[in-house]
């Protein structure tokens, strides 16, 4: 009797024993599943974190400038290009008014060698390509443009050629070269502009010369067949 109750309790004390082994290896392995879990996410979490993109740092605005009015930005944002020199009077030049009588507008002229008003955008005007538009301007030579304040300007003999002339209005600009050799004498024509002594020259031509004398450009643009005029972003033209 003693000896049966002995093995019993034994047996009992084995089974009780393999019992809690087995609840405590449960308990270590639910306790690791539970922490890889935790560690996985928080591994996720940081993932993301980092897969983020980092915010743009703040982008320079331009200098604000006052735009102009639709009405007087519709006269005044406009550049000309003729082959003669714009606005000095010669092949019945009625510039800054169109020959037509009408508003300034593109396609509008205003000498009889071409002379042309021509709006600013993006693509620029090829000689015999798109819609033809300086085709008249510049068929025997590119004499003469003017680009008011707002706008830039780049000229080019071609789109494969370096520019001839880049930079932004305001620009009054005759064809020359510093020899004269070829242009005639464009310096005498630049001497009527720096006096402005022409007073139906707009007014930003009249306010450009009486502050910045002798600044009348001579550059050499015969060759020229390519011109793009473009719209300053935040300047006075700008949409």
């Amino acid at each position: 009797m003693n000896s049966f109750s002995s093995g019993a309790v034994l047996t009992a004390a084995l089974t009780l024993l393999s019992v809690a082994c087995s609840a405590a290896q449960s308990s270590f392995s639910a306790g690791q599943n539970v922490s890889a879990s935790g560690e996985k996410k928080s591994a996720q979490a940081e993932g993301a974190k980092k897969a983020e993109p980092a915010p743009s740092p703040s982008q320079p605005k331009p200098t604000a400038t006052a735009t102009l009015p639709s009405a007087i930005k519709s006269q005044e944002c406009w550049f000309a290009v003729s082959g003669t020199y714009v606005g000095l009077g010669d092949y019945s030049d009625t510039f800054p008014k169109p020959t037509s009588g009408k508003p300034i507008a593109t396609g509008e002229k205003f000498d009889t060698v071409g002379g042309v008003f021509l709006a600013a955008r993006a693509e620029p005007y090829v000689y015999k390509e798109g819609g033809g538009e300086i085709d008249g301007a510049v068929d025997s030579t590119f004499d003469g443009i003017v680009v008011p304040p707002g706008m830039s300007v780049e000229i080019r003999a071609s789109a494969a050629d370096a520019p001839i002339y880049k930079g932004q209005g305001p620009l009054i600009a005759i064809a020359g070269s510093s020899s004269g050799s070829s242009y005639g004498s464009p310096f005498t024509y630049k001497s009527k502009y720096d006096a402005g002594e022409l007073k139906h020259w707009p007014q930003w031509m009249q306010d450009y010369l009486s502050t910045n004398a002798g600044r009348v450009e001579i550059i050499p643009t015969h060759p020229a067949r390519w011109v793009k005029v473009s719209v300053v972003e935040g300047g006075r033209c700008a949409n």
